[in-house]
């Protein structure tokens, strides 16, 4: 077989099974500037409770995407009791037990640029090591093939995928 037959084949190939192409560990789809849509790989994922003030109980549940050198951080709109953090955390635990893949959608980016590492304190510097910006996200929704779990309970719905701000093409 030539090398001519060989990219025919291959191409017909990937035609028609193109589930067997290579999949990238993060895809971002940004649909304006202002939201984020990333689905990744569940090893690109890390999120966690974080005690803001230990007197007051509050905690901030934030959630981080690996993408290279950029780390995308989605982040609740509010404090939240620490015992309330720990309920959400299990039950974002449980839609990510055992899944390859992971969608987070976010609002309202505000970049900062980083002109060495620098360890965030929140997340294990194995996950958070080589990154050289940093993307901060309000967040809007985890999904998985498990189910999805949003801040606002209706940001579920495919009607308000978006938090209903975007209308979708028809």
């Amino acid at each position: 077989m030539n090398s001519l037959s060989t990219v025919v084949l291959f191409f017909i190939l990937a035609t028609i099974f193109p589930s067997c192409s290579v999949r990238s560990p993060v895809e971002i789809k940004q649909l304006t500037d202002r939201f984020i849509e990333i689905n990744a790989d569940r090893d690109r994922v890390w999120f966690g409770c974080f005690e803001i003030n230990p007197e007051d109980h509050l905690s901030l549940l934030n959630f981080y995407v690996k993408d290279g050198v950029t780390l995308h951080e989605f982040f609740y709109r509010r404090l939240i009791s620490t015992k309330d953090c720990s309920s959400q955390l299990k039950s974002y635990q449980i839609l990510l037990k055992d899944v390859q893949r992971v969608t987070l959608v976010g609002i309202t980016p505000k970049y900062e640029v980083e002109e060495t590492d620098k360890k965030i304190e929140s997340i294990p510097e194995d996950f958070s090591a080589g990154h050289k910006k940093l993307v901060n996200w309000t967040f809007i929704r985890l999904q998985t093939k498990r189910g999805c779990e949003s801040y606002f309970s209706q940001d579920c719905d495919p009607e308000n995928y978006w938090g209903g701000l975007i209308p979708h093409k028809k």
